[in-house]
């Protein structure tokens, strides 16, 4: 959650804004030529009534505070959803404003005391990003003016790499075959652990209806697993084992979707690269590997040794 004081501004006038300018001076000049009272009285007016719209349009982005909350977990090619706040600190209502996040923009009409958007943002390619700022824009309230506030975040931003649907190869070497992760890397025994609220990737066989209709919301039953239920998985980034960053990159997609395939069966993980993260299943723990994921590249190192019992990128392949 970023929270935030406007401070920057940036004012441009519309055309309607400019014709509006431009018949201000032509009346003004008709009442110096004229002398004419009358004319002189319509020219306050019109001025008046352009200055008014400078500073409604200047108030109307005061005292506000914007607050945008961005999901624990984003992913490079997905459309991934933020809340976009806007809270007004003034007594005032705020009218018009338009909330610029990222290029993509968000509208709201009115806003009494707070007011929250949901906006679409797609992040095209993994690794970490700085949200450099994000835009409070009026033209409230006769729209000549387009009147801008920049605020600076300055905020690092870590986009995971691409998740696509993946499976393990048949593997001669230990005669395993199989098209689903889950049943793979995963062997439930028939002893009971616990309940807990169902997310998104589980098995739908294992929701328990009853404890469902009691609480009201879908829960799933978990049981003990077996040894078998982890994975080790190798990425080697050393850079004479890829032809191109393209293949590299491929590379990291495959092993960063089978990677998930495991945070969503609950698999205990764990990952031998440049550096090397333990067995676990926290969500923590997934994160960290997925940090690693987002920015990890070639090195100049000689490749890593062979593991027998390791997942290769040469193992997974997509579906």
């Amino acid at each position: 959650m970023f929270k935030f004081p406007c401070k920057q501004t940036n004012t441009k006038i519309k055309s309607s804004g400019l014709l509006f300018f431009l018949f201000t001076i032509l009346v003004g000049a008709i009442a110096v030529n004229s002398g004419n009272n009358l004319v002189y009285l319509t020219f306050s007016v019109v001025l008046s009534f352009l200055i008014l719209s400078g500073l409604l349009s200047y108030y109307n982005q005061r005292n506000i505070e914007v607050i945008i909350n961005l999901p624990d977990m984003i992913f490079a090619g997905e459309n991934t959803t933020i809340s976009a706040q806007i809270v007004n600190k003034s007594p005032i209502p705020k009218f018009f404003l338009t909330l610029e996040v990222l290029n993509k923009k968000a509208y709201f009409e009115e806003i009494d005391q707070k007011s929250i958007k949901t906006l679409k943002i797609k992040f095209e390619k993994r690794g970490k990003f700085t949200l450099e700022s994000v835009k409070i824009i009026s033209t409230f309230p006769f729209n000549f003016f387009v009147r801008s506030r920049t605020i600076r975040l300055k905020r690092d931003v870590v986009v995971y790499p691409q998740i696509k649907k993946v499976a393990l190869k048949i593997r001669a070497k230990t005669g395993q075959s199989n098209n689903e992760i889950s049943r793979l890397v995963k062997q439930e025994s028939d002893e009971f652990y616990s309940i807990r609220q169902y997310k998104n990737g589980d098995n739908s066989k294992i929701i328990n209806w009853k404890a469902s209709a009691k609480l009201g919301k879908i829960m799933v039953t978990e049981y003990t697993s077996t040894e078998n239920n982890r994975a080790l998985i190798v990425l080697d980034n050393s850079k004479y084992l890829y032809n191109s960053i393209e293949e590299f990159e491929n590379t990291v997609i495959k092993v960063s979707s089978f990677v998930y395939e495991c945070y969503k069966s609950g698999t205990k993980v764990s990952l031998i690269s440049e550096i090397t993260l333990p067995f676990a299943k926290s969500t923590a723990h997934f994160k960290s590997i997925f940090n690693f994921l987002s920015t990890v590249k070639l090195k100049d190192s000689l490749p890593i040794k062979k593991i027998d019992s390791a997942i290769l990128p040469e193992d997974i392949e997509y579906v």
